[in-house]
C-alpha cells in the first residue's frame, strides 16, 4: 500500500466523499476526539451495511488526517469496486497476508486500522438473547438455522 497511486487513490476518495456530503446537505459531527490517542490506533466498528467501510475511514481522515484501512468483506473484491478497495489499503478478510499487514501498520505507526469484529453482517430482525449465557443469537435467512453472534474485538 505504500505506493503514490494509492495514495493518490485516498485522496481522490475523500475529495469524492466531501463533495458527496456537501451535495446531499449533509453533515457529521464527531465527539471525543480529544480522548483520541497518538497513532497507532486499530479502530473497532459494528457493521450496518457496507458504507462503513467508506464513511468510517472519510470522517476519521477528516477530523484528523488520518488515514485508516480497513479490512473488507471477501465478495467485495471483484471488478471496478475491488481495484478501488486495493487502491485505498482496504483487504480482503480471507487475505493471507491480512495479519501480518495490520500488525506490522499499526506497530510501525504507518496507518490505523479499522476492523469490524462481528464478522459479517446481520440482515436478521429475528435476534434473540441467552440471558444465561449473554450469547445474542438469530435465524440465518439463508440457511434457516440458528447462528451465534460474534460480539467484541
Amino acid at each position: 500500500m505504500h505506493n503514490q497511486t494509492s495514495v493518490k487513490a485516498y485522496r481522490y476518495t475523500v475529495l469524492a466523499m466531501s463533495l458527496l456530503e456537501k451535495l446531499l446537505g449533509s453533515k457529521i459531527t464527531i465527539d471525543g476526539l480529544e480522548n483520541l490517542p497518538p497513532k497507532p490506533v486499530l479502530f473497532v466498528s459494528n457493521h450496518f451495511t457496507r458504507a462503513e467501510t467508506f464513511i468510517v475511514p472519510y470522517v476519521i481522515h477528516k477530523y484528523t488526517g488520518r488515514q485508516v484501512r480497513c479490512l473488507a468483506d471477501n465478495g467485495l473484491f471483484h471488478g471496478f469496486l475491488g481495484r478501488f478497495l486495493k487502491s485505498v489499503g482496504a483487504l480482503s478478510t480471507r487475505d493471507k497476508r491480512r495479519d501480518v499487514a495490520i500488525i506490522s501498520d499499526l506497530i510501525k505507526g504507518d496507518y490505523d486500522w479499522m476492523i469490524y469484529p462481528e464478522g459479517g453482517m446481520i440482515k436478521s430482525k429475528g435476534i434473540s438473547n441467552n440471558l444465561k449465557t449473554s450469547r445474542y443469537s438469530f435465524n440465518d435467512a439463508q440457511s434457516g438455522e440458528k447462528s451465534h453472534i460474534r460480539t467484541g474485538s
